[in-house]
């Protein structure tokens, strides 16, 4: 039997509660082998926007997965030139592995910008979405895109913007929302302390 791997790409900066709630219910729902979290070089939507190093975010990733031993960090993304988009790491690890068959892992507010991302129609050919639903009032769910099926993940809606934990962590607030392993991580290493503005979460893939 084909072995099931949940994608998950971001930036992870950093990782929080509804990242490991995203890959928890999808790999119990879907019944995924393994989940792949896909921290990105850099996020292509906000250039120059201050954050941790790609280092310091696979470290916080490796913390906030402890005891998920079938969640692993995944750093084509950190490898692979710059400019490179969803649909290109979809080829990159499909050719690197082609027994396994692979799901996209995203918010429900990517999912609404999918068709601005670079060749959507082959993303989701090489690997259907896989989505959580923000709280209930927004738009109808669809049940395909491009002719491809998409999972909507079942359970309370979670909704947390990295953006807004960085904007708390530098003015002193408390993020109870972060693994505590992740919240050592930060207080070690003085991440976030900066008094930079972020400029806002964007969605071009």
């Amino acid at each position: 039997m084909r072995r099931r791997i949940g994608v998950f790409g971001g930036s992870f900066d950093p990782v929080h509660r509804a990242h490991l709630t995203l890959a928890r219910r999808a790999q119990d729902q879907l019944e995924l082998d393994e989940v792949w979290f896909l921290p990105a070089r850099h996020a292509p939507h906000k250039p120059g926007a201050p954050g941790a190093s790609a280092d310091d975010r696979c470290q916080m990733l490796g913390l906030a997965m402890a005891g998920h031993p079938d969640w692993k960090v995944c750093e084509v993304e950190l490898q692979a030139p710059p400019g490179q988009r969803s649909v290109d790491t979809l080829r990159t690890l499909r050719e690197g592995h082609p027994g396994l068959d692979f799901f996209f892992l995203m918010g429900e507010d990517s999912f609404w910008h999918l068709p601005q991302w670079k060749e959507p129609e082959e993303l989701v050919k090489m690997a259907p979405p896989v989505v959580m639903a923000r709280p209930p009032g927004g738009r109808p769910r669809l049940e395909t895109v491009f002719g491809h099926p998409v999972h909507w993940l079942e359970g309370e809606a979670v909704e947390l913007s990295s953006t807004s934990l960085r904007r708390r962590l530098r003015a002193g607030k408390a993020c109870p929302e972060l693994p505590e392993a992740v919240q050592r991580y930060l207080r070690e290493h003085g991440l976030y302390l900066q008094n930079s503005p972020d400029a806002e979460e964007g969605s071009q893939r």
